[in-house]
């Protein structure tokens, strides 16, 4: 492993690094080592924990994460830094407190494993890219900051989960994921799942956003949902022409639309009966059967 520490403290690390990959051995990050950046790889061997001390920040340029023992966030940010993708990856689950996307170059943070996180994804550049794995935010998470340049994506699939119980919603955003919910019911626990693959089952594209919402109460609900989506999700579609299409028992249903804005970036659909998945297409692709 390559480090770029500051000369004084090179010493301390080369005992650090020592213990991250030795069994049963316990590690610390106090405050002291939110300026240090490192880079390659931080892999947490088999038995060994990672603790990161306090509300301490760890930078990790250009470095790949990977978790085959016990990592410990605290109240910690973890800021994936530098113009090279990196990956999280590892036999164990991940539970972050915060991580940041920092990536420039047109680069990513690709999961190669699921992951949680507590407080919430902030998203200052760079893509973090799903590839095939979820995101779960609990009932805690949020996402913070994501635009057109910096967000999420999902090309092989994987989704962003948040549970949260909504009583009589009013243009609810819950944990920030960009769909708006309005009931005149209680919905009670409500699970909602969002991915970034296009629903092109039948021959016909969509954006490259779609929405499970799946409440404990789902009927006569009478609904209003209010879809945002990226204008890099847009899949070649007509934007002034897109429309809800809803997935009830594996058929797709155009239910049209409400109220657009192609400025806003986001359809609305009144009158909405129960939630399941949702995504947004153009007119003429109603010919969408199953998924």
């Amino acid at each position: 492993m390559r480090n770029v520490l500051f000369p004084a403290f090179k010493n301390v690390f080369k005992v650090l690094k020592k213990i991250v990959f030795m069994k049963s051995k316990f590690l610390v990050l106090l405050p002291v080592l939110s300026a240090f950046t490192i880079s390659a790889q931080v892999t947490i061997g088999t038995g060994a924990q990672f603790s990161i001390a306090g509300n301490t920040q760890l930078t990790l340029q250009n470095t790949d994460l990977v978790n085959n023992g016990n990592f410990i966030a605290g109240n910690s940010m973890v800021t994936f830094a530098g113009d090279a993708s990196s990956s999280i990856s590892g036999t164990q689950p991940i539970q972050f407190f915060e991580v940041e996307a920092s990536k420039t170059n047109g680069s990513s943070i690709v999961l190669q494993r699921a992951i949680g996180v507590t407080q919430r994804v902030l998203f200052s550049s760079g893509f973090f890219n799903l590839n095939g794995f979820n995101t779960d935010l609990g009932t805690t998470g949020h996402l913070d900051g994501e635009q057109e340049n910096t967000r999420f994506i999902g090309p092989n699939g994987g989704e962003v989960l948040f549970n949260v119980s909504l009583n009589a919603p009013t243009g609810s955003n819950p944990a920030n994921l960009g769909v708006f919910i309005t009931a005149n019911q209680d919905l009670g626990n409500v699970t909602i799942r969002r991915g970034h693959q296009s629903q092109n089952s039948s021959g016909g594209n969509t954006v490259l956003r779609y929405y499970d919402i799946l409440p404990a109460n789902n009927a006569n609900l009478n609904a209003t949902l209010r879809f945002s989506y990226m204008d890099g999700e847009l899949n070649g579609l007509v934007e002034n022409s897109l429309v809800f299409l809803q997935n009830l028992n594996t058929n797709w249903t155009n239910l049209g639309f409400t109220s657009r804005d192609v400025a806003a970036n986001f359809v609305e659909k009144t009158g909405i009966g129960s939630f399941s998945r949702f995504t947004l297409s153009n007119i003429n692709t109603n010919h969408i059967v199953s998924r």
